[in-house]
């Protein structure tokens, strides 16, 4: 008898402790959320009600502001493109960086940055840091779209005449470096990339026939330019000869059948 008054006080006991100790954490856990987000969570149906309209209200702020956003990056991107055409390099890279930070992210746009980065590094000696922005452009037209051919075309400019090649007005201009001379292979590599790609495209041929002038390759210089007029002929069989471009390719390669 002793024993099962002992048994029934402890099953008492054990029911007691555990719901005070549910209601406890109950509690506990009722004040977490009310300091957290500051609301009870007893609510009815009616207060999440008014809850969603107040969130429309912020929904049309917030879609307003993302609009005006968009019709900023537009605005600043033709600013600065605008620019360009005008040979106004540093404005047009503060306009086309801001219409960057609007969220415009396509090949063109960075395409365009990187021709002005690239036209300062040439006005300024092929100014280093203002190449290397140039190069980051290109890089990343062609990381968001890998058959930007274009970009191709340009970095190949910057890696040959900015980081690949040597001025008198610099110290020590004396010797290429192998950093220079693994660029300027790159530049050539990228240039016959591009032009197999676009092989109508006439700028690329007197690119590469300088690049392998400088490089004191005169026979593949003298390949692109008969390429070239042969190309010429061949595109425009009736008024090729009247063509500067034409023209301009003769001449040159008058000049390195000469200079061998």
């Amino acid at each position: 008898m002793k024993n099962l008054i002992i048994y029934i006080f402890l099953i008492l006991f054990l029911s007691l402790h555990c719901k005070e100790s549910k209601e406890w954490l109950l509690n506990w856990q009722k004040k977490e959320i009310e300091r957290r987000y500051g609301k009870s969570t007893e609510t009815d149906l009616d207060t999440i009600k008014d809850w969603q309209s107040d969130i429309k209200e912020y929904e049309e702020i917030i879609n307003k502001k993302i609009e005006a956003g968009v019709n900023a990056g537009k605005l600043y991107r033709k600013i600065g493109e605008s620019y360009a055409v005008m040979n106004s390099f540093e404005l047009c890279i503060e306009n086309l960086n801001k219409s960057i930070s609007f969220g415009y992210n396509d090949p063109e746009i960075y395409f365009s940055l990187g021709i002005c980065y690239g036209n300062l590094s040439q006005k300024n000696n092929w100014q280093y840091e203002y190449a290397k922005n140039a190069e980051e452009s290109f890089l990343k037209s062609l990381n968001l779209d890998s058959e930007f051919d274009k970009a191709k075309f340009e970095l190949s400019l910057i890696y040959f005449y900015a980081f690949g090649s040597n001025n008198k007005y610099r110290v020590l201009s004396d010797y290429l470096t192998v950093t220079q001379k693994e660029y300027r292979e790159k530049a050539i590599m990228l240039m016959q990339e591009f032009q197999f790609h676009n092989e109508k495209n006439i700028k690329s041929y007197f690119a590469l026939a300088g690049m392998y002038k400088i490089l004191n390759k005169p026979d593949k210089s003298i390949e692109q330019m008969k390429f070239l007029i042969s190309l010429l002929e061949k595109l425009y069989p009736k008024n090729y000869t009247n063509m500067p471009e034409y023209k301009k390719a003769a001449e040159n390669l008058s000049l390195l059948i000469k200079s061998q």
